[in-house]
């Protein structure tokens, strides 16, 4: 015993020191960890089961070349969105009632290894977020160095809303999914009523919503170009701002107020889109932060189709 007696006080303490290090979420980000433990807990079931689950897809929009195999990582450790919770469950189930694919769900970061994601053949981020750029709960630079191989060398990567921030620090991740947030100036004030258009209307991605004006109240984010670019990435929801009368009043308060920071000149705010990177296939939409989107059957065959064109099953 007393030969190890050292080697136990040498190996704890700088453990100890290495943990106090660590860095702590801002307490604005902090404060969304408990309010959505509290509601997975009491009150997702019962969402879930009356307004998501029933309008489930059933049918895959195509049928899978091959059997399929997709990684649904969360992140619990950073802020949180209510609503992914509801997302997440409706990923799952909508690879076991389509066959479209099959899901494994984590938040363990470990999985980011090119031996680990070599089983799979897409990888959704449900709304992970990266508050302050910290990284906490995040894979750390090997991990993300193994998703962007991943992706570059062919397979497939979906992420929703405050995923497209999840890596915003490191440099690859931008253009691999094609955007970097700017703000939700139509949101700030609350829920908006933003008028999309649908740009592709009769393809699968898209044809759930029809070819008219499509209502909604979600937290539509604005995209930095570069590197956003209309000839890189095929954009499939968008503003339709000429339709979007309150978006555009609070545009011009914005700049009124010397506050068109999140603004783009050309008013073309892309909402959902598809791209390639190398060899591989991205989905991006800034849907989701709202309940309501989750519940919607035209939003849950949107992101069903995303999986199904990440998995190499669909083509636009």
């Amino acid at each position: 015993m007393r030969t190890l007696l050292p080697v136990i006080s040498i190996t704890i303490f700088p453990l100890f020191l290495v943990s106090a290090a660590q860095p702590e979420l801002p307490a604005w980000a902090a404060s969304t960890i408990p309010r959505a433990e509290q509601y997975e807990a009491n009150q997702a079931h019962n969402e879930y089961s009356q307004k998501v689950q029933p309008n489930l897809p059933t049918e895959p929009i195509v049928k899978p070349a091959k059997s399929r195999n997709v990684l649904v990582f969360h992140n619990p450790n950073n802020y949180r969105h209510t609503a992914e919770v509801l997302l997440r469950r409706a990923v799952v189930e909508m690879g076991e009632k389509t066959g479209a694919y099959t899901a494994t769900v984590t938040d363990d970061t470990s999985v980011f290894t090119p031996e680990k994601l070599a089983k799979f053949d897409a990888i959704f981020f449900s709304n992970v977020n990266d508050a302050g750029g910290l990284g906490i709960g995040l894979p750390d630079e090997a991990g993300r160095k193994a998703l962007m191989d991943f992706v570059a060398n062919g397979g497939g990567w979906v992420g929703n809303h405050a995923s497209i921030q999840s890596f915003s620090v490191t440099k690859p991740f931008p253009e691999m999914v094609g955007g970097i947030f700017m703000w939700h100036p139509f949101h700030d004030s609350g829920p908006t009523e933003i008028i999309l258009k649908n740009e592709v209307p009769n393809s699968p991605f898209t044809s759930a919503y029809g070819d008219g004006p499509i209502p909604t109240r979600d937290e539509i984010f604005t995209i930095k170009t570069p590197p956003f670019s209309r000839e890189k990435q095929k954009v499939l929801l968008s503003i339709d701002w000429e339709k979007s009368a309150e978006a555009q009043k609070i545009a011009s308060e914005l700049r009124a107020q010397n506050k068109a920071f999140a603004l783009r000149d050309d008013n073309d705010y892309a909402v959902s889109w598809i791209k390639s990177w190398e060899k591989g296939r991205v989905f991006y939409t800034s849907l989701g932060h709202l309940h309501e989107t989750i519940h919607d059957s035209r939003f849950l065959k949107h992101i069903l189709a995303a999986l199904q064109y990440a998995c190499g099953d669909l083509e636009l």
